[in-house]
């Protein structure tokens, strides 16, 4: 009877997985749902000393799914394709929508059912056991091993799923044409914020800038650096994993290159939130290795917590609440303990790690006339731009932000929200929620919020994955026995989960930025104006450098940026012009249209 009980529970949780799935189809419209699920559980976790939670908050997640899945079947309901597809059937209006309704109820039960289980599941173990440091920590030989897993998982996933590798023609992403448009101008003599108007750090330009040096005409050279990234990232997540775990395995490396690579967050690749995370990774380990295993923390390493802050603060300034976090944590845990003289190591480390990257920045700046321009651009107006609130008075827009935040978190990658949920609920240091929190403030607090700005939270999901290796643990006999089918398997799924996959080996050709770059080149020394929209690497395909300041149109409303790309376009400054709307232009003639874009000509004469 017991058998064909657990049987019956196994097709129950197949089903209801695959009405999760359904579910997470329109992930902006129900996200947010999610995040009430895991503030349910959350709540639901048992206190010392007891196994159960309560069975009514375990459920509650259960009304809000619920919820979220009869709103996306109301959507359903109002589509002109799903009408019309009822009025062949002779079905009416008041039929489809109880039908859509009920299937809602149906699947916001089921679906909830099988993360409720996966949650338990996960979390039979809520203290990790204590195991001996030595044993924690591994041989050498134990490590390299380790790290050369890592490189081949990053090799493999970075290789399939950003588009910075050579499997691709061009990373389609505006983002990234940006970066290396200035980063490449700025290795020709040209100074970011004063010659060239973009918002990022100057460490992320000079990254492109060295990216650009191994490779003029394509994003290689930035693929490269993306591979010593992605395997410092994965290597620390592998140590941070090793401090939680009874036993070390490596299947968490894979698992953790799976859930980042693949995920909606990572976008196109090559974004300042994926060259970030050794640097918030490497802080986590520290601090958790600091505390779960009494380890003191040396000057040395308080100072490259401090390099990395730097780094950090001068590629995307927000992204330094998770350094603030980090530092208020130990701040309040060294004070607490009288430890002053560890206080003090803390304070002169940050300190100085952060001098060391910022004093270069502002000395070059000054030193070309442009300090006055990288204070504006990047730090005032970057403020005064995205600091807005979605309506209401000042509370409620920043409740909005926040809310909004929220969502992105899991629109971004159910899966990565769904480690970070996992670890969190896990995690006795509090370490994680501080730096996590204040990480969260400073990301979401702007009016803007896009889907890859979830990708920086990666580094949380380190204790999360700790049950999943160990519940997986038979799986790494099999992948030793069979390393070639387990390694085409791993780039397999890969393919099959990233959303870019569909990309891969498209032609340079069939593409509208080399189809004009091939008559911006019959031109000797051609100048050229993205009008009206974000880079769309037509400066890379064509190998031009920009001549205006104003090269594109970025996404804040920034008045002096429309007024200069208009006057760039009166004055005739450039001899080819490419925008998205077909516009009359009066000392341009139409030469080329592809896809959505126009290739407009200076008249002779």
């Amino acid at each position: 009877m017991q058998r064909k009980l657990n049987s019956k529970r196994k097709i129950l949780l197949v089903l209801s997985a695959a009405a999760q799935g359904f579910f997470l189809f329109d992930a902006n419209l129900c996200s947010l749902f999610l995040a009430f699920f895991f503030v349910c559980f959350a709540l639901c976790m048992p206190s010392p000393g007891t196994s159960d939670r309560p069975a009514g908050i375990r459920w509650l997640p259960a009304v809000l799914q619920t919820a979220g899945l009869i709103r996306f079947c109301q959507r359903w309901a109002s589509s002109k394709t799903v009408m019309r597809a009822a009025g062949s059937a002779g079905i009416s209006g008041h039929t489809l929508s109880f039908l859509l309704l009920s299937a809602g109820l149906i699947l916001g039960l089921a679906g909830c059912f099988f993360l409720s289980e996966a949650v338990r599941f996960f979390l039979q173990e809520e203290t990790p056991r204590e195991v001996p440091r030595g044993q924690r920590d591994g041989g050498p030989a134990e490590n390299r091993r380790a790290f050369a897993c890592c490189v081949l998982c990053t090799l493999l996933a970075a290789a399939v799923c950003s588009e910075c590798s050579v499997l691709y023609p061009i990373n389609s992403h505006v983002n990234q044409n940006c970066f290396f448009t200035v980063g490449r101008a700025w290795m020709n003599g040209m100074v970011p914020y004063r010659d060239l108007f973009e918002q990022k750090g100057p460490l992320l330009y000079l990254v492109y800038g060295a990216g650009s040096l191994v490779s003029r005409g394509g994003f290689f050279g930035v693929f490269l650096i993306e591979l010593v990234s992605g395997s410092a990232f994965l290597y620390l997540i592998y140590r941070t994993c090793g401090l939680y775990a009874r036993k070390r395995t490596f299947a968490v490396i894979p698992a953790a290159a799976l859930a980042v690579y693949t995920a909606k967050s990572f976008s196109t690749g090559g974004g300042p939130e994926e060259l970030c995370l050794p640097l918030f990774a490497y802080a986590l380990y520290l601090g958790l290795a600091s505390v779960l295993e009494s380890r003191s923390i040396r000057w040395m390493q308080f100072f490259l917590v401090g390099l990395s802050a730097g780094i950090v603060l001068w590629t995307k300034f927000t992204f330094a609440g998770f350094f603030l976090g980090w530092a208020m944590y130990f701040s309040f845990r060294f004070l607490r303990k009288r430890d002053s003289g560890a206080f003090g190591r803390m304070m002169t480390g940050l300190a100085a790690g952060i001098c060391i990257i910022t004093l270069p920045v502002l000395l070059y700046f000054r030193s070309r006339g442009a300090l006055q321009d990288l204070v504006q651009v990047y730090l005032l107006d970057n403020i005064r731009l995205y600091s807005g609130y979605q309506g209401g008075g000042f509370l409620i827009g920043i409740l909005r932000n926040y809310w909004a935040g929220i969502g992105v978190l899991a629109d971004g990658s159910f899966l990565i929200l769904f480690l970070i949920a996992l670890g969190l609920m896990r995690d006795r240091t509090g370490l994680l929620l501080t730096c996590f929190a204040f990480l969260f403030g400073t990301s979401f607090a702007g009016q803007y919020s896009w889907a890859y700005y979830a990708l920086v939270f990666a580094p949380f999901i380190s204790p999360g994955l700790v049950p999943v290796a160990e519940k997986t643990g038979r799986l790494a006999g099999f992948v030793r026995k069979h390393t070639v089918p387990a390694v085409v398997a791993f780039a397999v799924s890969c393919a099959a989960l990233s959303p870019n996959a569909v990309r891969i080996g498209t032609k340079k050709a069939s593409l509208p930025q080399y189809q004009m770059a091939k008559v911006i080149r019959e031109r000797e020394d051609p100048t050229l104006l993205n009008y009206g929209f974000l880079d769309g690497g037509f400066y890379l395909a064509a190998d031009v450098l920009p001549n205006c300041r104003a090269f594109c149109r970025l996404n804040a409303p920034i008045p002096e940026m429309y007024r200069l790309q208009d006057e760039y376009l009166e004055t005739a400054r450039c001899e080819f012009v490419v925008t998205k709307a077909a516009l009359g232009l009066p000392f341009y003639e139409l030469v080329l249209q592809s896809g959505d874009y126009y290739l407009y000509q200076k008249r002779d004469g």
